[in-house]
């Protein structure tokens, strides 16, 4: 069912029976509810706070989070400002159906960037066509729901006491990686990275294999490199440029590591 949501006041509703999808639009207020779903709170224009016991968590333009079932919270707006946001309710029995994975380790910590994750764009095309849907697309939900499981499978892999625990390291991580996308560009130090995240660099460094499978700055080199392979495709650099851009000491260098990446050479994907 597609909706639109101008006031506070409807954020406690009951547990839906089937996914929701809905625009809000919050001005200026304060409200509290109890999340009857998997909540998938994306903000589109201006910022929102949202306060989960004695956490705090601000999702600016472009982010969104992940409020489980059964979590209480407040959202607040600062001052007269207004926020433009969508908002997702998968009922639990959804995301086990759709899913594959464990989305209960998925806590509400983590902040995560449209622009970086596989649901991003399909939650911006929703929200652009939500005042035109008679109902939350079945496969946006299907999307939403293996993308919820698979990361909670990654935050399940942090062997940890405490749920709680659990759940504000797997934040710290996905902070860390978030700071590696915002500064894909540029050479990231471990040390550097740590410092983010208030870990020290060996506990970084085993979180973040644990959840992504590579330690941080693999990671990172990975993620350079296949920018540099999407410069190559559409031609607007050579492999001498990115070895340059990248920092590699000579091309032979970049060329390695582009290989240790991607099994070829660069030359084999110029123009493809």
């Amino acid at each position: 069912m597609a909706e639109r949501m101008s006031d506070l006041g409807r954020l406690d509703r009951p547990p839906p029976l089937r996914p929701t999808v809905f625009q809000s639009r919050l001005r200026g207020a304060v409200g509290r509810a109890v999340c009857r779903a998997y909540g998938v709170k994306a903000v589109i224009e201006g910022q929102e706070t949202y306060r989960l016991g004695d956490r705090t968590r601000v999702l600016n333009p472009g982010e969104f989070m992940v409020v489980p079932p059964g979590q209480a919270f407040e959202i607040g707006v600062a001052g007269g400002q207004e926020t433009v946001g969508l908002c997702i309710d998968l009922p639990p029995a959804e995301v086990v159906v759709m899913g594959g994975g464990d989305a209960e380790a998925l806590g509400c910590d983590a902040v995560f960037r449209l622009d970086d994750e596989s649901i991003g764009e399909a939650l911006a095309k929703t929200w652009r066509a939500t005042g035109e849907l008679e109902a939350a697309p079945a496969g946006l939900c299907r999307l939403v729901a293996t993308w919820l499981r698979g990361h909670g499978a990654g935050a399940a892999r942090i062997p940890a006491q405490r749920t709680a625990t659990q759940s504000e390291l797997y934040a710290r991580v996905e902070r860390a990686r978030q700071f590696i996308h915002d500064h894909r560009n540029e050479r990231i130090a471990l040390a550097q990275l740590a410092r983010q995240v208030h870990l020290s660099a060996s506990h970084l460094n085993r979180a973040f294999r644990q959840v992504h499978g590579e330690p941080p700055i693999r990671y990172h080199r990975r993620l350079r490199l296949e920018a540099a392979a999407d410069q190559l495709r559409r031609g607007s650099a050579t492999p001498t440029e990115l070895a340059a851009q990248l920092g590699y000491a000579d091309l032979p260098t970049f060329t390695r590591a582009f290989r240790r990446v991607h099994g070829a050479p660069p030359s084999a994907y110029r123009g493809v």
